[in-house]
């Protein structure tokens, strides 16, 4: 999330329609405008991962060849926006993927996963921290519901 310093003009790199269907090539962001990064939503976007499939769970979607649209992204790592890129990438992503992977290792060889059953259907709200939730529950408020059981059990 960022806020402007000062006025300014972000050009885009292709136009977009805005509300009124006027065709923009550049935003106009005024001093004071908080703005923010759907990260989820690129990471997801269908010009980009299929429009068939970019909002689905497939992890064998990174064993194919990725499409053209996703290997040209300017981002640093495994083609997702989730570190940036450029000037103003994540400084401190290879710290962070390794320490991912190392509370990974420990604790996945301690614990087996299953889902509940019967299945729930989870919805995503696009948030600062992405938590789950069950769709049309929203008063329950955030949770996934999984049995975690020790390997020892």
């Amino acid at each position: 999330m960022r806020v402007a310093a000062k006025d300014d003009i972000i050009s885009l790199s292709e136009p977009i329609k805005g509300r009124d269907g006027k065709l923009m090539t550049e935003i106009y962001v005024p001093k004071g405008t908080t703005m923010f990064v759907p990260i989820m939503r690129i990471n997801r976007a269908a010009h980009m991962y299929g429009k068939d499939d970019a909002d689905i769970f497939r992890p064998e979607r990174w064993l194919e060849p990725m499409p053209r649209s996703v290997m040209d992204l300017d981002v640093p790592y495994g083609h997702q926006a989730t570190f940036l890129g450029g000037p103003r990438g994540c400084i401190g992503y290879r710290f962070a993927l390794a320490e991912i992977k190392a509370f990974l290792f420990v604790i996945l060889r301690q614990l087996t996963f299953e889902s509940v059953v019967p299945a729930i259907d989870y919805e995503h709200r696009a948030n600062m921290v992405q938590r789950p939730r069950v769709k049309g529950k929203k008063e329950e408020g955030f949770h996934m519901k999984l049995q975690v059981r020790s390997v020892k059990d």
